[in-house]
This record gives C-alpha cells, structure tokens and sequence, in this order.
C-alpha cells in the first residue's frame, strides 16, 4: 500500500483547479470541511479521484475499496472497524475477489 500525498486537500483544490464549477474551493477551505459527509459525497460525484471513507467520513483518494465500491475504508483502523483482517483476506480472494487495496489518483 503506498500513502495517500502529505496534504490531501492541497491535491485536491490542485486536482480541482481546472474545474469550471469547483475551481474556487483553496486546501484550506477542504481542510474545514473534513468531516462533511454530504460535502465530500457531492464533489466525489465530480471527481474520479475522490472517495469518502463509511467508517470516519473524511476524503480519500487511496483506500480499501470493498465488494466493487459499495463501501470504502481510507485506513487500517477504519477498515477493522467493520471487518477483521482476516474477513478481509477472505474477501480479497488472493486477488480474485471484489474487495481491495486501491489508488484513485494516479
């Protein structure tokens, strides 16, 4: 697993920047937004890059992506706040299964 850029809401006005709709939005004022779920849930629907974690609501762009993206963990901790580590392993399926490891902004 590589980690998600130092400063995720620098990347994102970054990412955003070039958005017609949601260019004016600076790292600061996603950073005071961190814990919105309806927030990160509405700009997610405009980014391919963006998720949000079911567990803590904070935006992710790197994360467990479970059963084809119906639930998404952004850490170690979240994820075992649903599923023990073992239940993952079971639903990774050595790399067969729905449910991973992934990064969404590269």
């Amino acid at each position: 697993m590589t980690s998600q850029p130092k400063d995720i809401y620098r990347f994102l006005s970054e990412t955003i920047a070039t958005h017609s709709e949601l260019k004016h939005w600076t790292a600061e004022e996603l950073k005071a937004k961190e814990t919105d779920f309806d927030f990160w849930e509405e700009l997610g629907e405009h980014l391919d890059c963006l998720r949000v974690c079911d567990v803590c609501h904070r935006p992710m762009i790197e994360g467990y992506c479970i059963d084809d993206g119906q639930e998404h963990y952004c850490s170690d901790e979240c994820l075992n706040a649903v599923y023990t580590d073992e239940d993952f392993e079971e639903m990774c399926c050595d790399g067969e299964g729905t449910s991973y490891w992934t990064v969404w902004w590269e």
